[in-house]
């Protein structure tokens, strides 16, 4: 069992890369990534997700160009695209009989699965990043079928030794309290 301060460490330490390696990431741990992801919590258990891996460097460099907020030294070497299957958004509209309810059921999904998955990365001492692409643009990179879209990436990699860092805070617990 995981100790609260070793979590703790772990949610300190994460943080967004700027600066990747060209080191590849293994077959194995990119494999305990995407199971970190699939056991998610989510709304009804109805796993709204999919989740693509892109290594392909030249579609790597599309989807940073196509994200807000992409601005990078080098790249990650891979990319998972975390894709939300539409069919599922509107089943969860039916259960939950509220259309905007179910996709913000949905969207909140997909953001457990991401961060699932870039702390199993830091426990495994691969850095990451996340990125919040153009919908349409990602799409057809990722190149997915209709019924989906891709709201969110999520690049992983080594980072650079001493490599740029934005400097990190958190408000005092006080000041988020209600």
């Amino acid at each position: 069992m995981v100790a609260l301060t070793d979590f703790m460490i772990l949610l300190k330490k994460r943080k967004s890369c700027y600066e990747f390696l060209s080191t590849p990431v293994s077959k194995g741990d990119l494999e305990k990534i995407l199971e970190a992801g699939r056991w998610s919590p989510s709304p009804f258990n109805l796993q709204p997700w999919k989740f693509k891996v892109i290594r392909d460097s030249g579609k790597i460099a599309q989807l940073i160009k196509a994200s807000y907020y992409g601005a990078f030294h080098t790249p990650p070497v891979l990319v998972i695209a975390v894709v939300v299957d539409n069919s599922v958004v509107e089943t969860l509209a039916e259960v939950i009989r509220d259309k905007g309810l179910g996709e913000q059921s949905a969207f909140l999904a997909l953001g457990m699965a991401a961060y699932s998955m870039v702390l199993e990365a830091e426990q495994l001492g691969i850095s990451s990043c996340f990125l919040t692409p153009k919908p349409d643009r990602a799409k057809r990179i990722v190149g997915v079928q209709k019924n989906v879209g891709v709201p969110l990436l999520v690049g992983l990699g080594y980072e650079v030794k001493d490599a740029f860092q934005k400097k990190r805070f958190r408000k005092p617990l006080d000041e988020v309290l209600l």
